[in-house]
């Protein structure tokens, strides 16, 4: 799968240049965004199959800090949706009255997307770090 990122500010539509070509807006579906990157890498973390309130915790501790837990379920359902992420209600009947639990799964679509999400930061990343280093250098300090 090969996946083209630009950084960029352009309106919904037009096309922006890549290194080798001029690529429609609209054909960027494998980027992620925050929140998506913290459902997915919960999901990893958390193994084969998990719930909702186990998936949030997850989330809150990689973000070192409280999510909005509605924004995780709208964002469960959107790659639901890109087919990075099943989900399956729990067979039992819930004995409290409560709805039965709905089990969340990674799949490999989703897994790809998180890979070239995590490379993509971490080149970011590095250049930054290297940036900041040679212009504090620059200022004397």
């Amino acid at each position: 799968m090969e996946l083209n990122i630009a950084i960029v500010s352009c309106a919904v539509g037009q096309s922006f240049p890549t290194l080798n070509r001029w690529v429609p807006v609209g054909k960027l579906t494998g980027s992620l965004g925050h929140v998506e990157q913290l459902v997915l890498t919960s999901l990893m973390a958390l193994g084969h199959e998990s719930y909702g309130l186990k998936i949030y915790g997850k989330m809150c501790e990689l973000a070192g800090d409280q999510v909005n837990l509605g924004a995780m379920f709208v964002t469960l359902d959107r790659l639901r949706r890109k087919g990075y992420v099943t989900s399956k209600a729990d067979k039992r009947t819930p004995e409290h009255g409560g709805k039965p639990k709905r089990f969340y799964h990674l799949e490999p679509a989703g897994l790809e997307a998180l890979r070239h999400s995590v490379e993509l930061a971490a080149r970011v990343s590095e250049t930054f770090y290297q940036s900041w280093r040679k212009n504090r250098r620059g200022r004397g300090k």
